[in-house]
């Protein structure tokens, strides 16, 4: 075997093999993605692949969008850029045409300038949308999801990934979590993952999730999660957690012994079943 893909779920657990007996994944070449691979992840990909580790971006209706080396993730998040400006995932790739448009909970039609009207000025946050020839078109007796996802441009389709992101002068393209679960609150924080990226360099802090409470409200509390293995906060690691989040927001910070996942990837946070868990909890 010359080449593996796989979720980052799974390569975190291979990895950890390959730690404790001191060896390396034998390969040429390493693809994960279908999450957020934070560098904290990405750093161990890099030491425990024989050849060279790729975190690819893309959906399921567009497959990829961008990609990044391993190290190269690293560097990016390590060169001061990185903790404010979300997850680095490299430039676009050439066969796919990306934008960055303003951030909206409805559906998308071009206006009378088309597009270029609503898209969002250079280096600010937007919605990633993506038009190429591998790019799905829409979805089957769907509608309704043709609607909410899709942009119809004259004979063009530009796919909605739901995903923030913005571009630097590099080109590269960096995530800032989804648009959906943004924080909405009068002076709002855009970006999930970047939260995510900090408290995840805690000592401890095994996963991260940020997000705004209540549902639905124009004026939210900001709070972040983090998985643990007592699933509890001491008053230690809550002060590095803050020191570490810096000027974003933190109303609450709730400790867990396990934060749900995707069932897909089992490496994203599953949301819907966190705030399910937390109204349980109180």
């Amino acid at each position: 075997m010359t080449t593996t893909s796989g979720s980052p779920a799974f390569y975190e657990r291979l990895i950890a093999w390959c730690e404790r007996r001191g060896t390396t994944i034998p390969v040429r070449a390493l693809f994960t993605g279908g999450a957020p691979v934070l560098p904290v992840l990405a750093r161990r990909l890099a030491a425990a692949t024989r050849g060279v580790a790729h975190v690819v971006y893309g959906s399921t209706e567009a497959e990829p969008i961008a990609g990044i080396e391993a190290r190269a993730l690293v560097a990016a998040a390590e060169s001061g850029a990185g903790a404010g400006a979300g997850l680095c995932v490299g430039a676009p790739v050439p066969e796919i045409a990306l934008r960055l448009m303003t951030p909206s909970d409805g559906p998308i039609a071009p206006g009378p300038g088309g597009l270029s009207d609503q898209e969002v000025g250079g280096g600010e946050v937007g919605e990633i949308v993506v038009s190429g020839a591998h790019v799905l078109g829409g979805y089957l007796d769907d509608p309704e999801a043709d609607r909410e996802n899709k942009i119809r441009d004259g004979d063009r389709v530009w796919h909605r990934t739901g995903d923030a992101g913005r571009l630097d002068p590099e080109g590269r393209l960096w995530l800032m979590g989804r648009v959906k679960q943004r924080v909405r609150r009068a002076a709002p924080y855009g970006g999930t993952p970047p939260p995510s990226v900090r408290a995840v360099e805690v000592p401890g802090v095994r996963h991260a999730a940020y997000f705004g409470r209540p549902s639905g409200s124009t004026e939210q509390r900001a709070v972040l999660c983090i998985e643990t293995a007592s699933g509890r906060l001491d008053s230690e690691t809550e002060a590095r957690l803050r020191a570490a989040l810096g000027e974003i927001p933190a109303d609450e910070i709730r400790a867990l012994r396990r934060i749900p996942r995707d069932p897909r990837h089992a490496s994203k946070t599953d949301l819907a079943a966190l705030l399910r868990l937390l109204e349980r909890d109180g």
